[in-house]
């Protein structure tokens, strides 16, 4: 293993609090967003009573998803090594990708269901149900944005986490941001997107605030 990669993390570039508390509050208010995501139906008529819930929470991960990107390359601003490199070249496709696969099925859907409910009771036929099943159901160009989207994202973070674990990072910050790849990357809605954000929380605060309570016991 060469020194690149086992490069330590430098210790001199802490941030300011309130960057500190802007960074945390990205996992917060995210796990917030996605707590009341309603579960994944097999049959879209299942949504029909949480059209709105699942809209809104759709639109509002397009915002949280490059927050997200943007706490995980802040988080590896003192780290240099190979697995650093390769997620901070993967996070920007990982956002993009990730948010493509949010607007095109959870946007989507939800723009279909609510127009289906928006039709006049009498055109409130089956055709437009199996056209809102048939989009939920991923047709090819959506499935391949739906595959390589959370896989890029599992990537991208995962390498965050390895970058952390070779430069010696504490434990916690390397699980979180392992709980943040493959958890999120898993999936989103409810528990499991609160999961992620947790871990994600975990990584920021003792990253961030653990060399400050070293330096002032020093």
């Amino acid at each position: 293993m060469t020194g690149t990669d086992t490069a330590s993390r430098a210790t001199g570039r802490r941030l300011p609090l309130g960057q500190v508390v802007l960074m945390a509050a990205v996992p917060v208010l995210t796990a917030a967003v996605v707590a009341p995501h309603p579960a994944e139906p097999r049959d879209i008529r299942e949504l029909a009573g949480s059209t709105a819930t699942w809209l809104n929470v759709h639109l509002a991960l397009l915002v949280a998803v490059p927050l997200i990107g943007v706490v995980v390359w802040r988080l590896l601003r003192d780290v240099d090594n190979r697995a650093a490199t390769v997620s901070r070249l993967l996070l920007a496709p990982a956002v993009a990708l990730y948010a493509a696969f949010d607007a095109l099925l959870g946007i989507g859907t939800g723009v279909l269901m609510r127009g289906v409910h928006h039709l006049p009771d009498h055109h409130h036929h089956d055709g437009a149900w199996a056209l809102a099943q048939h989009w939920w159901d991923v047709p090819l160009p959506i499935m391949l944005v739906s595959i390589f989207g959370p896989l890029c994202w599992a990537l991208a973070i995962g390498a965050a986490a390895l970058a952390h674990r070779l430069a010696g990072s504490h434990w916690l910050v390397v699980v979180g941001l392992a709980l943040t790849a493959v958890v999120f990357a898993w999936g989103h809605p409810g528990v499991t997107g609160v999961i992620a954000m947790g871990g994600l929380l975990t990584a920021v605060l003792v990253n961030e605030l653990r060399p400050w309570r070293a330096e002032a016991a020093s």
